[in-house]
């Protein structure tokens, strides 16, 4: 991306790469990190997906820094998520590394690295409880 450019999310302008402060190369990806976690809770939210939630999880883990957590109503409603949040990234310069499930298991992980979504059917998502899991890691949103 050109860094002249302002860089639109969610209809809200951010700053362009000369007006932001300097960060070391770590905090960088920190917030690279939130940002990509905060648009995937965007996009999720757009297309009505249920209790969606944001966990940092920087303290907690050394494979990433948040888990976005969402379910979704059917079958058919989890391959509209999966698919439109790879597609609206992608658009954003953000390709998944890994792109692991199915909808049939009611369950599909979208690994960035920095931030891993987990879309589940309720059945699945109750089923394996990730919130309790990780339960010390600390709730940046929640949407129910």
């Amino acid at each position: 991306m050109n860094s002249d450019l302002g860089l639109r999310y969610n209809g809200y302008m951010r700053k362009t790469a000369r007006e932001l402060p300097a960060f070391n190369a770590e905090e960088v990806d920190q917030l690279r990190g939130l940002e990509v976690a905060r648009r995937a809770v965007d996009i999720a939210e757009e297309l009505q997906a249920t209790d969606i939630v944001l966990l940092d999880l920087g303290d907690l883990s050394s494979f990433t820094d948040y888990f976005v957590i969402c379910s979704a109503t059917s079958d058919r409603h989890l391959q509209a998520i999966a698919d439109e949040l790879q597609r609206k990234l992608k658009e954003d310069g953000v390709l998944p590394l890994f792109v692991e499930g199915t909808v049939e298991s009611g369950w599909v992980v979208l690994d960035y690295s920095d931030v891993i979504v987990h879309l589940f059917t309720a059945e699945q998502r109750e089923y394996y409880r990730l919130e309790q899991v990780w339960q010390k890691a600390v709730p940046v949103v929640r949407i129910q």
